[in-house]
C-alpha cells in the first residue's frame, strides 16, 4: 500500500510519537527497574530519551544496511522467498505447540463462560440459551466437532487455539500484502509468543475472546486485499462494483457485531482515496460503494432482530449497550505481568520516527498509527466493545511493530504506481508483440508518423554527421527554418594549394553556343564549345586530387 505524502500523515505521526514517548515514560516508571522512589521519575525519564534516540539510530542504520545490500530486490528471489515461507512455518507450528505446552501445564479448573460448553455438548440439555452472535457460533461449531472427539472439555481449549492461528495467519497475509514480508515476520512472531495471549490457557477460560479476533482478522484480510488492489491500480472495471459490495458487507456486519470495529479499520477505508498514482478518483469512487453497501447491511442485521416494526427500538438497545461513557480506559502495561515487554515494545515502536521520512515518494503507515491512537481516544467511550481489550489493543501493537520493520526494509528509489506509466508499459508491451507477429524481435518499432519523417540519409564518403540537439531529439525537419544562401559553392580544381582566387564578376552577353574553328595547323583544325564563365565567391576552395571530397 502506497499512499500520497500529505500534512494529515505528519499530524498523525506527531501524535503517535506523544501518546508513544507517555507509554515509555509510564512503563519505565512502573517497571520496577528503579526502586529507588527519589530518583524513580529522572531515571525513568532518562530511559525515556536514551531508548527513543537509539531507537532513531538503529532505525537509520538498518535503514541504510537494507538500502545497500538492495533488499528491495532480494525479497523477489526464490531464495528468499524459500527462507521467507520456512520462517512462518516455523512460527506458526511453535505457536502451536507453544500453547499447547501452557495448556498442559495449567492445573486451573475451567472458568469462564462454561455454559458454551454445556450446551455444545452432544446428546445433553442445554444449560440455557445463548443470545449473542459469538456465543452462538461458538456453540455450533464446538458441538460439530464433539462429534468426532466426544464430550471433551480440552475439545473447547483446541478449538480456541485453532481460532486464535486462524487470527494470525489472516493478520499475517494482511501484513504481507500491506506491509511487507519483514513486517508480516515480526507482527507473527510477535502475537504468537507474546505470553498475553495465552493468560487464558493458563487461567483455562472457555470464551469467545479468539472466536472474536478471528472475525476481525477476516475483516482486516477483506480490507487488506481491498486495499492492495487500489494501491496497484487494478480497479479498472465496472465488475469490481461487486467486490466493493462485499466489503462493505464485511464492514457492515463487524460494526454490528462490535461497534468499536468499525472505529478501528476506519482509518484503513479512508486511505483508498489517498493512494498515490491514483488521478482518476477511483478511490472515491470505490469507498462511496463501501460505504453504502456498509449501512445497508449494518440495519439489515438490525432488522433480522425484531423485523422492521420494531428496528427503531433495537437500534436504541445497540446504541445504549455501546455509545455511553463508561471511562474503561486504562493504560494496563503499568500493572500487568508483562511490563518489561511492553516496555521493549513501545521503544521499539518509537523508529516510526525516523522511519516515516525514508521515503519521500509516499507513505504507508498512517492509516495504521491512527487507528492504534484511536483504540485509546475513542473506544473508550464505547460502553462493551472488545476494541479496548488488552488483547486487541497489543494486536494493534504488533501491526506498528510490522510498521517500523516496513519501514526501515523500505528502499529509497521504490516508485508509486501511475496511471501513465501504466499506459506507457501496455503500449510497449503492444510493440513488442508487434515485433513478435513480424518475426523480427530485435527490431525497433516506429510509429507511422514517425516513419513518414524518416528516409535514406546518404552521405559523401567522410564526411562526419553532426551530433547535436536537434538530431538526438528527432527534430521535424520540414518545420526547420534554414537560412537563405544566395550564391553558388564551388570547387577550383585549377588553383594553387591553399590558394583562394576570386576572380571579378563579368558582364556578358545572354547565354549561348557558337561554333568556333580553331586552326593549329594548315590541315589541321578543331572546333570547341565556348561556355558562359561561372561567377565565383568567396565559398571557392582551392581542391586537388586526393582530398576527401574527392568523388
Amino acid at each position: 500500500m502506497k499512499l500520497k505524502r500529505m500534512w494529515p500523515g505528519l499530524c498523525i505521526l506527531i501524535v503517535f510519537m506523544i501518546f508513544d514517548v507517555i507509554m515509555v515514560a509510564s512503563s519505565s516508571f512502573f517497571s520496577g527497574l528503579f526502586p529507588y522512589s527519589d530518583t524513580k521519575l529522572t531515571y525513568s525519564i532518562a530511559l525515556t530519551v536514551l531508548g527513543v534516540l537509539i531507537m532513531s539510530v538503529l532505525t537509520f542504520l538498518l535503514g541504510r544496511i537494507c538500502d545497500h545490500i538492495e533488499l528491495e530486490s532480494l525479497a523477489h528471489s526464490i531464495g528468499v522467498r524459500v527462507i521467507y515461507a520456512l520462517m512462518l512455518i516455523a512460527v506458526f507450528i511453535g505457536g502451536i505447540f507453544y500453547r499447547l505446552y501452557i495448556l498442559g501445564q495449567t492445573t486451573a479448573e475451567p472458568t469462564g463462560k462454561l455454559s458454551l460448553f454445556e450446551n455444545a455438548q452432544v446428546g445433553a440439555k442445554a444449560a440455557g440459551a445463548e443470545y449473542d452472535l459469538l456465543s452462538i457460533v461458538y456453540t455450533d461449531i464446538l458441538r460439530f466437532i464433539m462429534y468426532f472427539t466426544g464430550n471433551k472439555i480440552t475439545t473447547a481449549y483446541g478449538l480456541q487455539i485453532a481460532f486464535f492461528m486462524i487470527f494470525v495467519i489472516l493478520g499475517t497475509i494482511t501484513c504481507k500484502v500491506l506491509l511487507g514480508k519483514a513486517g508480516s515476520v515480526i507482527f507473527a512472531s510477535y502475537v504468537s509468543f507474546m505470553p498475553i495471549f495465552t493468560e487464558n490457557l493458563q487461567k483455562a477460560v472457555i470464551g469467545t475472546d479468539e472466536l472474536f479476533l478471528t472475525m476481525l482478522g477476516v475483516e482486516l484480510f477483506v480490507i487488506g486485499i481491498y486495499l492492495r488492489n487500489a494501491s496497484d491500480g487494478k480497479y479498472n472495471s465496472r465488475w469490481y462494483v461487486i467486490w466493493y459490495v462485499f466489503v462493505g458487507v464485511i464492514v457492515g456486519f463487524m460494526t454490528y457485531l462490535d461497534a468499536g470495529t468499525f472505529i478501528t479499520v476506519l482509518p484503513l477505508l479512508l486511505s483508498v482515496m489517498f493512494m498515490a498514482g491514483d488521478k482518476g478518483y477511483k478511490g472515491v469512487f470505490s469507498f462511496l460503494f463501501v460505504s453504502l453497501s456498509g449501512v445497508i447491511t449494518f440495519f439489515a442485521m438490525i432488522t433480522q432482530e425484531a423485523g422492521f416494526a420494531h428496528m427503531g427500538a433495537v437500534l436504541g438497545n445497540w446504541s445504549d449497550y455501546y455509545f455511553r461513557n463508561l471511562n474503561t480506559f486504562s493504560m494496563f502495561w503499568t500493572y500487568t505481568n508483562y511490563k518489561l515487554l511492553y516496555l521493549i515494545t513501545f521503544i521499539v515502536m518509537s523508529g516510526v520516527l525516523v522511519g516515516y521520512f525514508r521515503n519521500k515518494n509516499f507513505g504507508r503507515i498512517s492509516p495504521w498509527l491512527l487507528a492504534t491512537i484511536l483504540v485509546f481516544v475513542a473506544t473508550p467511550f464505547f460502553g462493551a466493545t472488545r476494541m479496548n481489550d488488552q488483547n486487541v489493543v497489543t494486536v494493534f501493537f504488533a501491526f506498528v511493530l510490522a510498521c517500523v520493520v516496513s519501514l526501515i526494509t523500505l528502499t529509497r528509489q521504490e516508485q508509486i504506481f501511475d496511471e501513465d506509466i501504466e499506459e506507457d508499459d501496455e503500449d510497449d508491451s503492444v510493440d513488442e508483440e508487434l515485433r513478435t507477429i513480424i518475426g523480427d524481435e530485435d527490431a525497433e518499432y516506429v510509429p507511422l508518423e514517425k516513419k513518414a519523417l524518416q528516409g535514406p540519409r546518404y552521405v559523401p564518403e567522410g564526411m562526419v554527421l553532426p551530433t547535436g540537439s536537434e538530431d538526438e531529439m528527432d527534430v521535424d525537419a520540414s518545420k526547420m527554418k534554414m537560412p537563405k544562401f544566395e550564391g553558388k559553392i564551388g570547387l577550383d580544381r585549377k588553383s594553387s594549394e591553399h590558394k583562394i582566387t576570386v576572380k571579378p564578376e563579368i558582364k556578358t552577353e545572354p547565354e549561348h553556343k557558337e561554333r568556333k574553328v580553331v586552326f593549329r595547323k594548315r590541315t589541321e583544325y578543331k572546333t570547341a564549345h565556348v561556355e558562359k564563365e561561372n561567377k565565383k565567391d568567396d565559398f571557392d576552395l582551392p581542391f586537388k586530387n586526393g582530398d576527401d571530397f574527392d568523388l
